[in-house]
């Protein structure tokens, strides 16, 4: 079992240390600390304005970790209605980490979240 667990946690951690190099850098303020084998990560959260909406970046230190533009499991280019819904959904992927958990939103998180899109 505990080989299991440290085996769960070493995949994640190099999904979210690929996913960071591959994405330009940024500063964020800090909202969640995820502790690795040897090294703190900082996760934040950084809301903009795109198009004729908003989308979000979720950090990993100073390295882009999710670059989201539009809203995601959502088919077309749709965008959040306001920079609170961006946030929530940003959220909603920060605690999935936080549980170490594959960070992804389905359409019906989004509905039990009331986060509006366009």
């Amino acid at each position: 079992m505990r080989l299991r667990y440290y085996l769960f946690e070493t995949v994640v951690l190099i999904f979210i240390i690929s996913i960071g190099y591959s994405c330009k850098n940024s500063v964020s303020h800090p909202v969640m600390k995820i502790v690795g084998k040897d090294t703190l990560y900082l996760l934040s959260l950084k809301t903009y304005q795109v198009r004729d909406g908003w989308g979000y970046d979720i950090f990993l230190g100073d390295k882009v970790f999710i670059h989201q533009d539009q809203v995601p499991s959502i088919s077309g280019k749709r965008v959040f209605l306001t920079e609170e819904d961006a946030k929530k959904t940003g959220n909603i992927m920060i605690q999935k980490i936080k549980k170490k958990k594959i960070p992804s939103v389905d359409s019906l998180e989004l509905i039990q979240a009331a986060v509006r899109y366009k």
